[in-house]
């Protein structure tokens, strides 16, 4: 099945607006963490031979990555593709469309291990920000959600987290990776004054 830019646009917006009502307001797993997943698939499929039908499952599938998050639950992401796909089954999506957007969901749950182009793009988009330079900021997000209140804990945490972690898209590589290596010696230096 193809889709009208205009269908496209409509979708989008639709899921948009339903994750600005609906998501919970977590310091961290919130709406705005979902515009940036989103924000980063756009950068990335932009660089990328995917087709405009692979770049809005993509799309939606960052849109609704964690719709559903209750942090220690084990099933959020499976959560999540419940109810992308109820939502894309009352749009008239294929099955097919909407298993692509579930797997692509089922991908981001950590530890990842993505087995296609699309899902290594999702995940890479999902820690996008470690690359960025909004690392730091985001990262206390992360901790206010996680009721770390131990800074050395945190930053200890956060760089072996940071040398563990690997961007699996030659896109995210090219874009992130030197970013990413900077934050991480910031990270070192505030160790370094804990």
């Amino acid at each position: 099945m193809e889709y009208s830019n205009e269908f496209i646009e409509s979708i989008t917006q639709e899921i948009i607006r339903i994750i600005s009502l609906k998501m919970e307001k977590h310091p961290y797993h919130n709406f705005e963490h979902a515009l940036d997943v989103y924000r980063a698939i756009q950068i990335y499929t932009k660089k990328t031979g995917l087709n405009d039908k692979e770049k809005f499952l993509l799309s939606i599938a960052a849109l609704f990555h964690d719709i559903i998050y209750i942090d220690g639950a084990k099933d959020n992401e499976e959560n999540s593709a419940l109810k992308a796909e109820s939502f894309m089954e009352e749009k008239g999506f294929s099955k097919q469309d909407i298993t692509i957007v579930k797997s692509l969901i089922r991908a981001t749950k950590f530890p990842t291990n993505p087995k296609t182009v699309m899902e290594m793009l999702i995940c890479d988009a999902d820690l996008d920000h470690l690359g960025t330079d909004e690392c730091k900021k985001i990262s206390l997000k992360l901790k206010k959600e996680w009721g770390v209140s131990d800074e050395k804990k945190w930053w200890t945490m956060e760089k072996e987290f940071m040398k563990k972690h690997h961007y699996y898209s030659s896109v995210a590589k090219k874009l992130r990776n030197h970013k990413k290596a900077q934050n991480l010696e910031e990270i070192k230096a505030i160790l370094k004054t804990l």
